[in-house]
């Protein structure tokens, strides 16, 4: 995500010397120095952090960073980035801290529902910054919690003769428009690595994917080629020649795979929610079904059984050789 690269950014402008200090506190009570003399190199992870020694609280809460979870060293990425932070607003005549950051790990739905900035609650807290997610961020804006930001798209307006919206992706423009207000400014960036095996391919005979392999021409775009199609054929002939291993597998937490089923359907050029704000994937119900059984189906019946232990329904689904019928679909 963009957050985690500007952090790293920050990170590596930061020198060793006269680090803020970072403590890393747990659950039991206890406090211990973290990542110490390390602006790169640290793998340290605790349940929540405190960063510098001042005196007003620069608080962040993260659904990211409980040890031993996915996405544990966030927390950690988080601290070492609030360092510069607490660096630039030292006192300059005595160069003492002024600020002292602190990083919360909270559940996702504490990240949604937990009341925040409550002025007759002592116990409240008032997050400085909150990493939220699309539909965390439209429940808190329901409850008043997130600031229009109209009056700062009008101002770039006046002060560039352009309107910021024209340069949002079409996929995501209404994802932060919220009964006509926009409340942040949309952001896409979300990337997928594939990994092949190399010996596999070449006792195969396969093309290596692209960039490596020799896919299109000067005339002809490689992507008219090396598709999802084609990625299926490899899956089918690895699989064909190898029954006994994975000819594809999947790594991601939660819901990455409906993250790659949207990825698949949006390269056919389906959207999610069209342009009328009415679902795009009812709109093109037949080909939306064929892209289900000739390349969904495929792809995900190679992870097997066990990828979805819990969940009779997937497995059935991803099991059935029977074409669903459009009108067997929901009706809008």
């Amino acid at each position: 995500m963009l957050y985690l690269l500007l952090l790293f950014l920050l990170i590596t402008h930061i020198s060793a010397e006269n680090l803020p200090i970072i403590y890393g506190h747990f659950k039991n009570g206890t406090r211990v120095e973290i990542c110490k003399n390390n602006t790169l190199d640290c793998s340290d992870v605790a349940e929540s952090y405190t960063v510098g020694e001042g005196s007003k609280e620069f608080l962040i809460w993260t659904p990211f960073g409980e040890p031993g979870k996915a996405g544990e060293h966030v927390g950690n990425i988080l601290a070492r980035a609030l360092r510069q932070l607490v660096i630039n607003t030292r006192d300059k005549k005595t160069n003492m801290d002024t600020i002292k950051g602190r990083i919360v790990v909270k559940s996702w739905s504490d990240m949604s529902y937990v009341p925040i900035c409550q002025e007759d609650d002592p116990n409240s807290e008032c997050p400085t910054i909150m990493i939220l997610g699309t539909t965390q961020f439209a429940y808190r804006s329901k409850q008043g919690e997130i600031k229009i930001l109209d009056g700062y798209f009008d101002k770039y307006l006046n002060d560039t003769h352009e309107p910021i919206t024209d340069s949002f992706l079409k996929q995501v423009y209404y994802d932060y428009n919220i009964d006509g207000h926009f409340m942040a400014v949309p952001l896409v960036l979300d990337i997928r690595l594939l990994y092949f095996n190399r010996t596999t391919f070449d006792t195969l005979n396969l093309e290596y994917p692209p960039p490596y392999g020799n896919w299109g021409t000067y005339s002809e775009p490689y992507y008219l080629t090396w598709n999802w199609e084609m990625f299926v054929s490899y899956i089918r002939k690895i699989r064909q020649h190898f029954p006994n291993d994975l000819a594809f597998s999947f790594t991601g937490q939660y819901d990455e795979e409906m993250k790659l089923f949207h990825m698949i359907i949006k390269n056919y050029y389906i959207e999610t929610i069209d342009e009328n704000k009415t679902c795009g994937f009812l709109n093109n119900k037949e080909k939306v079904l064929q892209i289900i059984e000739t390349i969904i189906k495929p792809i995900f019946s190679q992870l097997g059984d066990d990828w979805y232990p819990d969940n009779e329904e997937t497995r059935a689904f991803l099991n059935n050789n029977d074409y669903i019928a459009p009108e067997d679909l929901p009706k809008m």
